[in-house]
């Protein structure tokens, strides 16, 4: 009897050191998002949430982001060529803020995107050759053609600074626009085809980067330097040695001085169903002023991965210069590639598993990601409007997508050592 007793003392410990140990999920789900507007007799609401960034001090409030809108592949309407519908044109890329409560996002507020004179900006794509997007922009599938913008965005990440100021990752470009928090207006664009008076040139090279791969996690650290990291390796020299890279660019700006660094980061080995090409980034964002969360996520052949990485510039080194005897950087290939040429590339560590703890693998892009506390952090699908053309024809069906909330909290074991406006962020439960 004895030792029945002790086998249950063990066993009871032993729950409640795994207990003590697991990984929460909490999920909020945007249940009553707001109609756009009805196509072709498919009713679209807002959605299509790609960034994410806690409000510091609130009451489990936040902002997120929307992409440039809602939009379909046409391309098998269009002879192959990279095409897009766009039911709603003049769709203006927007904030929201949100909070989290019971479980549901309830929205408190909406500050549509606008150039410096207050015109509303579009999700629209840029001309041909502008960032190298080359897709073709219909409103309608008979083939209606819409006017490219050059100031049309593609929004992926949003965070904040503590002077006031929205900072967003944008694919098109690529770029880094400046937002005045207040209004939403622009401040100012980084982006290597700068010409106008609210821009600031960042390195032309960035213009390599592979079409609609441009930045997609974007990060404000506590001593107010901004990070963006690229969604995918550039095509540099070519696409060939884009696709068959692992290395990725991340961007450092001090907007104090505009100067800029970029590092090296490495996604994931590929795997028998999952080719480098395959590898993307979702965000990132910043724990202290050197250390961040990155999601990456790759699919192929039945195969799916989505997992955080916690990733440490202290130690790495800047790019310098991009002839290595011949080849680019990004033929560099992989660390080992950089580090025989006396690049270190960021230290990177795996966080945690999506998947393995709660993540829908329906939702196949993680594109929000934010810190809340040092034992907390949240993760936001994308769920393109809940619509989707299947046959890439253009004709929009719905989807079952919501826009869900993932909050994630971890065991003190796996605490971070969060700063927010130079104070340590209050340790969760």
């Amino acid at each position: 009897m004895r030792r029945i007793s002790e086998v249950f003392l063990w066993l009871a410990i032993f729950f409640i050191h795994a207990n003590a140990q697991s990984i929460r999920l909490t999920t909020y789900e945007l249940k009553q998002p707001p109609v756009i507007g009805s196509y072709y007799g498919v009713e679209i609401r807002e959605g299509g949430i790609s960034g994410l960034s806690f409000i510091q001090g609130s009451a489990n409030e936040y902002y997120m982001i929307t992409d440039r809108g809602p939009n379909a592949d046409a391309a098998n309407a269009n002879g192959g060529i990279e095409t897009k519908v766009f039911p709603f044109p003049k769709f203006a890329p927007k904030i929201l803020k949100v909070r989290a409560e019971g479980d549901s996002l309830r929205i408190l507020e909406a500050i549509s995107l606008k150039l410096a004179d207050g015109v509303a900006v579009s999700g629209i794509p840029h001309p041909a050759g502008d960032g190298e997007i080359n897709e073709v922009a219909w409103s309608d599938t008979n083939k209606a053609p819409i006017k490219p913008d050059e100031w049309g965005i593609d929004c992926e990440a949003v965070t904040m600074s503590s002077d006031g100021t929205f900072w967003i990752g944008d694919e098109y470009s690529p770029s880094i626009w400046r937002l005045d928090q207040k209004n939403g207006k622009l401040v100012t664009r980084y982006t290597p085809y700068a010409a106008s008076s609210h821009e600031i040139a960042v390195d032309s090279l960035l213009a390599k980067r592979r079409p609609n791969r441009g930045f997609e996690g974007i990060a404000c650290t506590p001593n107010g330097k901004v990070y963006a990291i690229l969604q995918a390796p550039m095509y540099n020299p070519d696409k060939a040695a884009g696709e068959s890279t692992r290395l990725h660019r991340i961007v450092e700006i001090d907007p104090a001085t505009n100067a800029t660094r970029m590092f090296a980061y490495e996604h994931e080995a590929p795997t028998g169903s999952i080719r480098n090409k395959d590898w993307s980034i979702g965000d990132m964002a910043a724990i202290n002023d050197h250390e961040f969360l990155v999601i990456e996520h790759a699919s192929g052949s039945g195969e799916n991965v989505r997992k955080i990485f916690k990733i440490d510039l202290t130690e790495a080194t800047p790019i310098t210069r991009e002839n290595f005897e011949g080849k680019t950087f990004e033929q560099l290939q992989n660390a080992a590639g950089c580090m025989a040429y006396g690049i270190v590339p960021v230290k990177k560590t795996l966080y945690f598993d999506l998947l393995a703890h709660g993540w829908d693998a329906k939702y196949d892009k993680p594109e929000g990601l934010t810190v809340v506390n040092d034992t907390t952090i949240a993760v936001i699908a994308d769920n393109d409007f809940g619509v989707e053309a299947p046959n890439l024809d253009g004709i929009l069906v719905g989807t079952d997508k919501k826009t869900i909330l993932h909050e994630f909290t971890v065991p003190r074991s796996m605490a971070l050592n969060a700063i927010k406006g130079n104070r340590k962020s209050v340790v969760g439960n």
